[in-house]
């Protein structure tokens, strides 16, 4: 079956780890670029959900990581180059930039392209009016277990949480809440002392990129089946610097 694919997508290095993977099976594929919440706005809703401490240690952590742990590139490079993937637009994918544009935008364009898949990779939640702008099935790369592990650095969060066995990749379909889709495919990836914060997630697309292959394939062909679990339901946000140092030195998780 021949398959037209819309990567909807934030612009990162991992938009196109996902991308050209992508068209290297299918020839059909564009990208549509749009833009994350603002900021500011991030900042706000986590205030009213946790508080103006917990905001002020994110913050912190932000700070602090971008100055001791992200210093990983060369390493981070290395496990891309191992894996065979590739970071950046070098097979001339169609880009269309929506970042000065809306929702009515996405919605539009989504229309007039008519994909049967879209894989959605580090947006914001979309809403129902976006997924419901074509019939594509909007599938995404989640980097972190869930139910477990929804939001964001799931597998920073399992390994705290000394759950090793839960520290992983999920494929599974967008609808309206925060990873909380029907699951294609799931699978663990494994830690080394080289790795830290900044590390885990190209190891979940490493791991993931496959699966959402696979994923994707079984769309094409009308065999999709989903996988249940029964682990319990939790939503994760960046860590404070206080957890994370209680981590960092009480547990060795970096």
């Amino acid at each position: 079956m021949k398959m037209k694919l819309v990567v909807l997508a934030v612009e990162d290095r991992t938009t196109w780890l996902v991308a050209n993977t992508i068209h290297s099976v299918y020839s059909d594929v564009e990208v549509l670029l749009i833009n994350n919440h603002k900021k500011f706005d991030i900042l706000i809703s986590r205030y009213k959900k946790s508080g103006l401490f917990n905001v002020f240690g994110q913050l912190l952590f932000v700070m602090f990581s971008k100055i001791f742990l992200s210093k990983k590139n060369n390493y981070i490079d290395s496990l891309i180059n191992k894996a065979g993937l590739i970071d950046s637009n070098i097979n001339n994918i169609t880009v269309t930039n929506l970042l000065s544009g809306g929702e009515l935008s996405i919605v539009q364009n989504l229309k007039k392209i008519n994909p049967d898949v879209i894989v959605v990779n580090g947006t914001r939640i979309l809403s129902q009016n976006i997924l419901n702008a074509c019939d594509a099935k909007f599938i995404n790369l989640h980097c972190g277990i869930t139910p477990a592990y929804r939001g964001v650095h799931g597998a920073y969060w399992a390994l705290y949480n000394n759950d090793r066995k839960h520290c992983g990749v999920t494929i599974h379909e967008v609808d309206t809440g925060i990873d909380t889709g029907v699951i294609y495919y799931q699978d663990k990836i494994s830690i080394s002392s080289d790795d830290n914060f900044h590390v885990y997630p190209f190891k979940q697309y490493i791991v993931g990129i496959p699966l959402l292959m696979s994923a994707i394939d079984d769309i094409s062909k009308n065999r999709s089946e989903y996988l249940t679990n029964t682990l319990p339901s939790k939503l994760y946000q960046h860590p404070t610097i206080i957890k994370y140092l209680f981590g960092r030195f009480k547990f060795g998780i970096k």
